[in-house]
């Protein structure tokens, strides 16, 4: 009689995307709550809307996880059985004690206990870390893909992570009517070094798949000539990248609503899009 490997992760789709962004939403927020617990005053507005943000969005991911799976209710089984040598066991067990550790984390917040709050913080961070790194590796896991054979990608993924974070926590901050007594709430410069930092990234990448053999190069001229070439360049790198980068520099002082609103929305954009085609384009899907 087959045996069913609850392990074995089924062809990645659009869920697995969305499980993704997530995840680096996830990672992210706790990351960007904690750094803004500790640092100067004007950031800790935004500390406790990113602590709220964390639990929220990892149950998101939790059920897509369970979601994509061919046998969602055997999902029990792989907190049953730890496996070492297993990505997704791993992944799968620190997203379970990271959902307990980031509600307590935002509950703590919400409460004002901000110094308890940042000692859980600093526990919770390397949990934060590995669920930021670790979709990164667990493609890096799958042979024969020119596109996921790549040291760089969890780190892609994890900028990426903090720079949907920043995004969403924005918006919840604009949304909810919150002034800004500077640019972002006092993100304005790290959101820019962030996305200086991402681009510079894809660009080392790019080098990577050119010099990496036939394969690798047949990659980078889809996503730079090919099929690919409009997710990439104008999505993910001019919409998504290039023009938020463009109007933090130009209307660096401005605090108006409207431009907090307008660059997240391409900043998120342009995340899920890189998403969408690591995940996808590195399938053959797209």
């Amino acid at each position: 009689m087959p045996t069913y490997d609850i392990f074995h992760l089924p062809a990645l789709n659009w869920v697995t995307v969305l499980y993704f962004f997530f995840s680096g939403l996830t990672s992210g927020s706790f990351i960007l709550s904690l750094w803004a617990g500790y640092e100067r005053k004007k950031l800790k507005p935004v500390a406790k809307p990113a602590a709220v943000i964390t639990p929220i969005s990892l149950v998101i991911c939790l059920l897509l996880l369970v979601l994509h799976l061919e046998r969602p209710f055997q999902f029990w089984r792989i907190l049953t059985a730890f496996k070492p040598m297993s990505t997704t066991s791993w992944g799968s067990w620190v997203l379970s004690i990271f959902l307990v550790v980031s509600t307590l984390y935002a509950f703590l917040w919400l409460i004002n206990k901000e110094e308890k709050a940042k000692t859980l913080g600093l526990l919770g961070l390397p949990l934060a870390l590995f669920t930021g790194l670790y979709t990164g590796l667990l493609l890096m896991q799958m042979s024969g893909n020119s596109l996921w054979d790549s040291a760089l990608l969890p780190w892609i993924f994890l900028v990426g992570g903090l720079l949907t974070a920043i995004a969403v926590s924005v918006l919840v901050l604009t949304v909810s009517g919150q002034e800004a007594t500077e640019p972002f709430y006092g993100l304005r410069k790290y959101i820019s070094a962030l996305i200086v930092i991402e681009l510079l990234m894809i660009s080392s990448e790019l080098v990577a798949l050119y010099t990496g053999g036939t394969a690798a190069a047949e990659i980078a001229n889809k996503l730079l000539t090919g099929n690919l070439s409009f997710w990439f360049l104008n999505l993910e790198v001019a919409v998504g990248l290039l023009l938020p980068l463009v109007i933090l520099v130009v209307a660096k002082t401005s605090k108006k609503a409207g431009l907090h609103v307008v660059v997240s929305v391409l900043t998120l954009i342009g995340i899920l899009t890189m998403r969408f085609i690591v995940v996808l384009a590195g399938q053959g899907q797209i």
